[in-house]
């Protein structure tokens, strides 16, 4: 499994800032650290909170800063924000496993699902397994397929992206 992490700054300004400034963990290769921290975070985070907040996990905080004005990031987050565009993402966070788009929060198990029936798919299973929506949310739609194509594989991350694979 191929797990990527997109950046879409959807509301606006703070949120382009935090993004750009999440993006440019990855290039000290902290990303993945940096994000969680930020989730777990219960008051809204400004750029002094998040650059606080990324020298407390040992990121070099000016580079950082530094780093997020650089034009790759800023065309990263331009590639995620044309992606979520195609897909139709209007929010975050969205899960696009294969073909389906789960939009808004899912549960572990419905993840589960969706990824077990993505596979029973590339296997050949011809069993359809719909994952079922917790409440409150909704069932996972289709993406159109040129829209997942053209997305970049982890080997093309931007530096607003970060790849994780598991098996």
């Amino acid at each position: 499994i191929r797990l990527i992490f997109r950046d879409i700054p959807i509301l606006g300004g703070p949120s382009l800032q935090l993004a750009k400034l999440a993006a440019a963990t990855a290039m000290q290769g902290k990303y993945p650290e940096f994000h969680e921290a930020l989730m777990q975070q219960k008051e809204r985070v400004d750029e002094a909170k998040a650059l606080e907040l990324a020298s407390s996990l040992g990121i070099d905080a000016t580079k950082m800063k530094t780093d997020s004005e650089k034009k790759e990031i800023q065309d990263g987050l331009n590639t995620n924000m044309e992606l979520a565009s195609k897909l139709m993402i209007q929010g975050t966070p969205a899960y696009v496993v294969g073909s389906k788009l789960a939009p808004g929060l899912l549960s572990r198990d419905d993840l589960k699902s969706m990824i077990a029936e993505e596979r029973r798919r590339k296997s050949g299973d011809t069993k359809q397994d719909s994952p079922v929506p917790s409440k409150g949310e909704s069932p996972a739609e289709s993406v159109p397929s040129d829209a997942v194509e053209s997305a970049p594989s982890s080997e093309d991350a931007q530096p607003s992206q970060a790849s994780v694979s598991h098996k």
